[in-house]
């Protein structure tokens, strides 16, 4: 049984990116149980969402080719850094699986 409701920020990628932070906030808004997924999340907790623990998947799920995945490699250490600017301001459990 699934008590919390699943936001994926995919939902918000064809917005503005200085709006999807909001975005993905007022999509958690509305449950007092949530799970919200994907490489927005962490701009979005450092632009106030509220969640009780994190769970950082570190490493992709699949081999990623320097060559062919540049802007994929790129843009995965973007969040990576956005994650690490937040990492120790917040309160809540943060489980890093390498």
């Amino acid at each position: 049984m699934n008590d919390r409701e699943l936001v994926h920020t995919d939902a918000v990628k064809d917005e503005p990116w200085e709006a999807q932070p909001d975005l993905i906030i007022a999509a958690c808004a509305p449950h007092a149980r949530f799970v919200v997924e994907g490489c927005q999340v962490p701009r979005a907790l450092r632009k106030g969402l509220e969640v009780d623990c994190v769970i950082w998947l570190a490493k992709p799920m699949l081999e990623l080719d320097p060559k062919r995945d540049a802007k994929r490699i790129a843009f995965g250490k973007g969040v990576a850094t956005v994650f690490e600017s937040i990492r120790e301001k917040l309160t809540v459990p943060v489980l890093v699986c390498p």
